[in-house]
């Protein structure tokens, strides 16, 4: 064996005579039974860390393939609508009605106040107020009326 000193610094070359040849004190006493009971509590304990850390990363994983799955779908609703948006924009789909399907009118109540300060010159509309103003409603003006006033 080699080792090296610390006193000294240098390195000596040690034969197991130089081991045997030493005076001994003290009781010799077997010491792998101990080191294996703790080698082998450690390694309970990391592999308890391990498994927790496991679980953990596998559920983890379930949360990124949900979201992931949802990042797909708001992807492709996005895209869907982008098209609809695109269709809808073209000229021969636009109406005077399109005005109904913005946040002032949609799904709510026509009021005197929105007809006046939107609509005033749709002598027709005047007749509906109360009404809600949804899709169906909407599409009987684009439907029955076109684009006449």
């Amino acid at each position: 064996a080699v080792v090296s000193t610390q006193s000294t610094g240098t390195i000596e070359k040690l034969e197991w005579g130089y081991f045997l040849s030493q005076p001994k004190t003290g009781n010799v006493v077997e010491s792998t039974a101990a080191c294996f009971s703790l080698l082998k509590e450690q390694l309970q304990e990391t592999s308890d860390k391990l498994n927790d850390t496991q679980a953990r990363l596998t559920d983890t994983q379930k949360k990124l393939n949900v979201t992931s799955q949802r990042l797909v779908d708001a992807e492709k609703e996005i895209k869907e609508k982008d098209a609809q948006l695109e269709e809808a924009r073209t000229l021969s789909k636009i109406s005077k009605w399109d005005v109904l399907l913005t946040p002032a009118f949609y799904n709510k109540r026509l009021t005197k106040d929105s007809y006046n300060s939107h609509i005033q010159d749709w002598a027709m509309l005047e007749e509906f107020l109360g009404a809600n103003v949804t899709t169906g409603f909407i599409d009987h003006f684009k439907d029955f009326h076109g684009n006449q006033d």
